[in-house]
């Protein structure tokens, strides 16, 4: 079934978008033992998703009608109801048997329900406890897929591929993972956003340096260009430019550190969920690159996340086709480049107004980057007719795909132009790498494990407050911890 262009959104949440993604020796690639190498301990390798036998009937045999649950009450929320309300209208439009009725699920106006996942809970047992009836449900998070599953609010969606046309090979192996546990698959992925290498053309231009390829610089390449772009300010403290911005995790991007530690062959914990990797060589080297970058090389700020002012800042660039100069600021010194989500959660409108030019990740032993799904879809525990509810969720799902960021679903450069005003033919090759190479943090509690790797080992590198090998050891020491309660 073709795509068709997707309406991206823009406008009046742009700025205040810059600030959201604000978080509060030698590096080398270093020869591990195999116990570390991805083959016997892949640490956070999407699981293997088991189809179970006896499979079901999944299609309709008459007029399908079901219940579509999807949160509402603050602006993020609204933006993702809105998508599902004209996803929900292209489906029913193809489909003249398909009723889809949305049930609202307030979650307040409070964005606590992004960063605890029980409050998601409550609030569809609260839906439920008000006689209303839900056969299908969108989740915002990996953490509310478990958390709905724990409280036995939804049922393995597996035994429906087996019955249908459509494959979980046909999606990106870290889409895949992210419905996937014990086996078993929970949640249909919606879209991908993968983390990929942002960049300012006017800079690049003004310091003569090449744009990275789609298939990113080696790390000695990133640490040569990033050199090239760092401006001394003047005896004012003004007009300086920082070649590198290392940022911790982030709402829509994961953090500098961790990409680094998966493109190291390292990990932040075994595949067995028994012991944290982050005190192992290939963590601490690839935390000792942001170190030595920041303070031995003096090409990206040594920032203090309680005293740090990032934002848009000025430069040239406007709307769509003036996307030359890069606007983000650290402290009031201009940037050249950082890592950040191939798309904002309003559009790629959103990168052209911050002057964002997109290229492939760096690369270091392994080609790998990070990313995110912002929303999927499962059945509910209580659905009236399973096959009848897989049969619209994979209807709603494909409609989906034309309207949020990049489709879960393996695609290609073309459908990524066709689906993404303003991005060039290099921007969109990059992003296809960046979704066949990405990964999904999949290890139980990685909410908490990502603030420790933000709060107890990147603010205080990047701070210069610890060593890598202190601050990794020291975050080692608190997932393990935190391990040892479950």
């Amino acid at each position: 079934m073709p795509l068709s262009r997707r309406k991206m959104l823009a406008g009046a949440f742009a700025a205040s978008t810059a600030a959201v993604l604000a978080a509060c020796g030698e590096p080398k690639l270093v020869e591990l033992p195999g116990e570390f190498q991805g083959a016997g301990e892949p640490g956070e390798a999407p699981p293997t998703v088991v189809i179970p036998e006896g499979a079901v009937s999944a299609g309709p045999q008459g007029p399908v009608s079901v219940n579509l649950g999807v949160a509402t009450g603050n602006p993020l929320a609204a933006q993702l109801e809105s998508q599902v309300h004209g996803a929900v209208a292209d489906a029913q439009a193809v489909n003249g048997n398909l009723e889809v009725n949305l049930v609202q699920i307030s979650v307040g106006q409070g964005f606590q329900f992004q960063s605890n996942p029980d409050v998601f809970v409550q609030a569809v047992e609260s839906a439920l406890g008000d006689n209303k009836s839900l056969d299908l449900l969108i989740v915002g998070s990996r953490a509310e897929m478990l958390a709905l599953r724990e409280a036995g609010l939804l049922q393995p969606i597996d035994r429906f591929f087996s019955a249908s046309s459509g494959s979980l090979d046909d999606y990106y192996p870290a889409a895949a993972g992210f419905g996937g546990f014990e086996g078993r698959t929970w949640a249909l992925p919606m879209a991908l956003v993968p983390t990929v290498f942002w960049y300012g053309e006017e800079q690049f231009q003004n310091a003569g340096v090449e744009p990275p390829p789609p298939e990113g610089w080696t790390w000695e390449e990133f640490q040569v260009a990033a050199g090239a772009l760092t401006i001394s300010p003047d005896a004012s403290s003004s007009g300086g430019q920082w070649g590198h911005y290392f940022t911790p995790s982030s709402p829509f991007s994961h953090s500098s550190s961790l990409i680094l530690i998966w493109q190291n062959g390292g990990g932040l914990v075994a595949a067995d969920g028994s012991r944290s990797l982050l005190a192992e060589p290939a963590a601490i080297d690839a935390v000792g690159l942001i170190e030595k970058m920041v303070h031995q090389d003096g090409v990206a700020p040594a920032t203090d996340p309680e005293l740090t002012q990032f934002g848009g800042g000025g430069g040239g660039g406007g709307f769509r086709g003036g996307r030359r100069g890069f606007r983000l600021e650290v402290n009031g010194q201009r940037l050249a480049t950082m890592f950040g989500p191939a798309t904002l959660p309003f559009g790629i409108g959103g990168l052209d107004q911050l002057g964002v030019r997109v290229s492939g990740m760096v690369r270091g032993r392994e080609e790998a980057t990070a990313a995110t799904v912002p929303a999927a879809i499962a059945v509910m525990d209580g659905a009236g007719d399973t096959g009848d509810a897989f049969f619209a969720l994979r209807e709603v799902n494909a409609k989906m795909e034309t309207r949020m960021s990049f489709p879960a679903r393996r695609t290609g450069v073309e459908e990524i132009l066709a689906l993404s005003d303003g991005l060039t033919r290099p921007e969109a090759e990059a992003i296809l790498r960046g979704l066949e190479t990405a990964r999904v943090p999949v290890f139980d509690q990685s909410q908490q494990i990502l603030q420790i790797l933000a709060n107890k080992v990147e603010n205080h590198v990047i701070s210069g407050s610890l060593s890598a090998a202190e601050a990794c050891k020291n975050g080692a020491d608190a997932i393990d911890e935190l391990l040892a309660k479950e």
